[in-house]
């Protein structure tokens, strides 16, 4: 279900599409993606966090969080998707301040939004959020919503992940590799990932070999690749997804009291 609150914008070129982890959300973002490619403009995703200091950790989660919400829909990254990361304790006035901010020759032509959650429990049709960002923008707002019976949007509301919690898609990195020490550091630094290094011997070469271990997200993968076969194109690299990866930047210990 979709309603378009039109202001009479001829070509769509810049499209604004606030994110989260809900299927509303989701369809926002394919929408979204479906209007920029045939208009051949550009889709920005925005991920609103919520105001505090000292927190450039939950930055970089939140946005390889962002950027594997769009890659789980795209199949990848297009060049014509950019990322924004905003701070608001208010959703519709940190979406509306992004509207606002934006340069004249950068202005948003169209926002498209998923409903709300609270549709489900209020008589509104999209829920207060849309409704405001609506009312309250200069360009075109494209309102749209799942279909979903309300018993499985209900459970969904109450067993899901909340939509700021968006779970990474964790992956183990094995490596080996004759340069451990130069690969391990540019990981650290690069990605801000932990590596373990173990020493070992070919069988067959009988070559001295390092084994690095990375615990690191679907989305930094491709990055990883890059740094180690500009360092040692001869390397391997053996990738897997894992069931779970405790500690860190990842789901903290489930220790009972």
């Amino acid at each position: 279900m979709a309603v378009l609150r039109d202001r009479g914008v001829g070509e769509i070129k810049r499209v604004l599409v606030p994110t989260g982890a809900g299927p509303h959300a989701r369809l926002a973002l394919r929408l979204g993606w479906d209007i920029v490619r045939a208009e051949e403009g550009s889709l920005t995703a925005l991920r609103l966090l919520p105001e505090a200091d000292g927190m450039d950790m939950e930055v970089k989660v939140e946005m390889e969080v962002l950027r594997q919400l769009v890659e789980d829909e795209r199949g990848e990254i297009p060049a014509e998707v950019a990322f924004r990361l905003e701070r608001s304790n208010h959703l519709a006035d940190g979406i509306l301040a992004e509207v606002a901010e934006a340069e004249d020759e950068a202005t948003y032509d169209m926002v498209v939004i998923g409903a709300s959650e609270e549709w489900f429990l209020r008589d509104m049709l999209f829920g207060s959020v849309p409704d405001q960002i609506a009312d309250g923008v200069p360009c075109s707002v494209l309102m749209v919503r799942k279909h979903e019976p309300a018993t499985v949007s209900w459970l969904r509301r109450t067993t899901g992940p909340s939509p700021q919690k968006t779970r990474l898609q964790e992956q183990m990195a094995i490596i080996i590799t004759s340069n451990g020490q130069a690969v391990a550091s540019r990981i650290t630094q690069e990605l801000g990932r932990g590596v373990t290094a173990l020493k070992v011997a070919g069988m067959y070469t009988g070559e001295a070999r390092d084994v690095l271990l990375c615990a690191t997200t679907k989305v930094q993968v491709p990055h990883l690749e890059k740094i180690v076969q500009q360092l040692d194109p001869h390397a391997f690299v053996v990738v897997s997804q894992t069931a779970k990866v405790r500690g860190g930047r990842f789901d903290s210990f489930d220790v009972p009291e």
